[in-house]
Order: C-alpha cells, then sequence, then structure tokens
C-alpha cells in the first residue's frame, strides 16, 4: 500500500488452492482491523482453486459458517465501514495471459504450501558417521539438502542428517521396512527426504499461472526456494526465513520496475562516467540485477523511495570492493542483514547493510571462515564526515552483536576461557572501506 497507495481504493487479494474456509475469515478480520479509519479503502478477495470441486465445496463452507454466525458480517453501505467495502468472489476459469500493457488484473496473490503439496518422497544416500549422544543436537543441522545454482529440485530431509549411533540405527531399521532389504554398506545410509521437483509440468503451471494473476506473490512455503524462482526469471522481492525448521515467507514478482529503473538510470548518469546511453542502460540493468542477488528487499525499498535507490548501488558497489578485495575466485555467501534484523534483535535500517561468509580449507587442512561486515553509504561529498561517524557505528554495533551471538557475553566468561577463544581470531580493519573481516574463527 506504501508502494502503491492509489490501489487503496481498488485492492485485490487471490487466495490460490485454498482448502480452508477459515483462512479469507481470517484475512477479513485482520484487513478490518488494519484499515477500518479509512473511508478510501476498498478491498475484494478472490478464492481461485485447480479443482472445480473443491472450489465448490469450500464456498460451501464459507456460506454454511455465514449462516451459522450472522453477527459476522453485520453492515451495509450506510454504516460506510469496512466491512461494507468488502467483497468475496469465486474464481473458477483459469487466468489469461495478462496484456503487457496493463499488467496482471490483480494485486496480491497468497498461496500456503500449494508448491509444497505436490512434493514426493524420496531416499537419499548420506554418509552415517555417528556423533556422540551428549553433544548431538539436531537443531544445530540444516534439514536442506544441498544443491548446484542451477538445479531446479529442493530436497528437505525428514530427519537431522545426522544422527548417534542409536539413531542410525533407526533409520537403518525404518529403511529396511519401507525400502527394501539394507545393502550393508556401513559408511552411507538412505535418509528420507520432501523433494520438489521445478521441472514438474504442474508445478511449472502453476507458477505461470500465479504471476499471470497478479503483481505480488506471496508463498508461505515449507519447501519452496528462492533459488529456483531466480532460474525461472523471477524477481524474489522478499525472503524471510523462519528461525527454525518451518515454512518460509516468499514474496515474488515479474512486474517491470520502470520507475527504479529511471532513479538508477538518472544517478549513472550524474557519475559522468562518459559512457553512452546504451552503456549507462546496461550499468542500470546490471545494478538492478546485481542488488537482487544479494536480497529483493534492497530492491523494494529501492523502488518506493528515492533515496533508497542510492543505497541500492551502494550496497552493490560495496559488494564489489568486498570481493576484489578477498579475491574473485574465493567463494562468497551474502546476506543482507536487515533481512535477519529479528535476529540480531534490533530494527531494520539500523545495522550494517551486509555480511559476507568466506569458507576456506588451507594447504595444511585448517578450516578458515572469513567473516566480512560492511556498511556503505552512498551520499554526496559535503555529507561524508556525519556520514563516516553514522557508518562506523553501525558497523560497531553490528559487530558486537555478532560476537556476543557467537561467543556470548565476556563478562560473564571465565577470562583465560575468553583469551584462549580468541586466540585464533584476527580482526582487520581496512580504514579505506570501514570493513571489519574476521579472517579466523
Amino acid at each position: 500500500m506504501s508502494l502503491y497507495p492509489h490501489e487503496r481504493a481498488n485492492l485485490s487479494v487471490v487466495l490460490y488452492n485454498c482448502d480452508c474456509a477459515r483462512l479469507p475469515y481470517a484475512l477479513v478480520d485482520r484487513m478490518n482491523e488494519l484499515h477500518e479509519d479509512e473511508d478510501d479503502m476498498r478491498c475484494q478477495i478472490f478464492l481461485r482453486h485447480r479443482d472445480g470441486q473443491k472450489l465448490r465445496d469450500l464456498y460451501e463452507k464459507i456460506i454454511e459458517s455465514s449462516d451459522a454466525d450472522a453477527d459476522s458480517f453485520v453492515s451495509s453501505e450506510a454504516s460506510k465501514d469496512f466491512m461494507a467495502r468488502l467483497r468475496i468472489a469465486i474464481m473458477a476459469d483459469q487466468a489469461p495471459v495478462p496484456d503487457p500493457k496493463d499488467g496482471p488484473p490483480h494485486d496480491l496473490v497468497f498461496l500456503q504450501d500449494v508448491i509444497a503439496r505436490h512434493a514426493r518422497l524420496e531416499w537419499y544416500p548420506e554418509k552415517c558417521d555417528p556423533v556422540a549422544s551428549a553433544s548431538f543436537i539436531p537443531a544445530r543441522w540444516s534439514r536442506r539438502r544441498p544443491a548446484a545454482t542451477d538445479d531446479m529440485k529442493s530436497v528437505a530431509y525428514l530427519c537431522c542428517p545426522v544422527q548417534s549411533q542409536e539413531g542410525w540405527s533407526f533409520v537403518t531399521a525404518v529403511t529396511t521396512f519401507l525400502k527394501g532389504d539394507w545393502d550393508g554398506i556401513e559408511n552411507r545410509r538412505l535418509l528420507p527426504a520432501r523433494q520438489l521437483d521445478f521441472n514438474d509440468p504442474t508445478t511449472g503451471s502453476i507458477f505461470k499461472e500465479i504471476h499471470y494473476l497478479g503483481n505480488w506473490i506471496v508463498n508461505f512455503d515449507e519447501l519452496l526456494d528462492r533459488r529456483q524462482l531466480l532460474n525461472q526469471g523471477v524477481k524474489v522481492i522478499r525472503y524471510k526465513q523462519g528461525v527454525t525448521q518451518g515454512r518460509n515467507v516468499l514474496v515474488s514478482s515479474t512486474a517491470p520496475l520502470s520507475l527504479l529503473r529511471s532513479m538508477v538510470l538518472g544517478r549513472v548518469r550524474d557519475l559522468n562516467l562518459e559512457l553512452s546511453d546504451a552503456d549507462c542502460r546496461e550499468l542500470t540493468e546490471r545494478f538492478i540485477a546485481d542488488a537482487n542477488e544479494i536480497s529483493g528487499d534492497i530492491v523494494l525499498r529501492a523502488a518506493k523511495r528515492g533515496r533508497n535507490a542510492s543505497e541500492l548501488m551502494g550496497v552493490v558497489l560495496s559488494r564489489y570492493l568486498i570481493r576484489h578485495e578477498l579475491g574473485t575466485n574465493r567463494r562468497l555467501g551474502w546476506y543482507f542483514l536487515d533481512d535477519y534484523a529479528e535476529w540480531l534483535g534490533q530494527r531494520e535500517e539500523q545495522i550494517a547493510d551486509l555480511l559476507a561468509l568466506s569458507p576456506e580449507q588451507t594447504p595444511d587442512g585448517k578450516l578458515h571462515l572469513a567473516v566480512i561486515v560492511s556498511e556503505s553509504k552512498y551520499i554526496a561529498a559535503a555529507s561524508l564526515a556525519a556520514k563516516r561517524k553514522e557508518s562506523q557505528k553501525q558497523l560497531r554495533d553490528t559487530v558486537r552483536r555478532i560476537n556476543d551471538a557467537i561467543f556470548g557475553d565476556p563478562k560473564r566468561l571465565d577470562r583465560d576461557l575468553w583469551l584462549s577463544r580468541f586466540s585464533d581470531l584476527m580482526i582487520i580493519i581496512s580504514q579505506r572501506w570501514d570493513i571489519m573481516i574476521y579472517a579466523e574463527c
């Protein structure tokens, strides 16, 4: 609504493949709480299901529940309350390909576990080195199976991929019962997993239809991964990962960002780089694409406010400097810290911008992890001194929070233990770019 305030008078939300009659009511009640005092707010909720019979059953349940609770929708146009400005409709036909000039017909499309329901059970061989039961904490191990960048499959284990001796014995017994006789291999065992294949025609048709339906697609899903959407040319605007194993919130869109392109293009031209118009447009697309690789939330902010378009360029240039500082042949993972601000106990836009992780193995077999925290400001020269102090404070606060999260509060630890934990920790501070590098942890 803050990005497109004119849509308040004609907001449309599609609940896709919704099987629960309570979800439309929950949405209506929540929107009533948020927009009760806004007279210009109009909303229409559409129910769309690929199975016509389920859609009819859902509609019957909604009618029955509304008849049972006569006070739930007691409103009229004369009362001018929010319930009088809200409609629930049924959509039985498949969404047609939208006109490029007009775009999709609806604003939001919401899906809950729609993609995950098409997953199937698969078995994957994994190493089965047991760990001691006393030190075994399953929550420390990710259930997601690592995959290649261009892999079209998303796999989540149904149990922890690391087990104690007793755990592996139990998994082997279950596998023998469900999968067949155990082959006797001691160092590898089969693990059950849910596999989602984006090459499946049904899954592919769902993605096409939902992006035909709306500008913004919200998936509340356990298996859907942002990598698969990027491989299909879909912009991931927001990816909010759950703190524990479970569903993630993923917002995607195929809508053009014309306003953002014009703002970034204007800033590129203001730099007087002596580039042609074609090169400036290509550089603008590169800025937006690189920012989207880090986090779609940067792109969303920049599309909403012109000031954040400068932030977008600053974050992209900061990543470029860090990559070339460490070496372009290094493996790097990039994280936009505002996406994880809640985990760090901080408000968004009050912590550093980027966290880069670069693991490596030295020739003598030691494992090193470089952790780079970066804060960037894309500003005019007149604001350099004030913004430099602000950046330094954000860096110190962010590094302190990450340090406390990993090592704990030094006041509560034994001094010798604290010093031993930091004996292999080298901190390099680059005055040129205000980058703090934890080179060895």
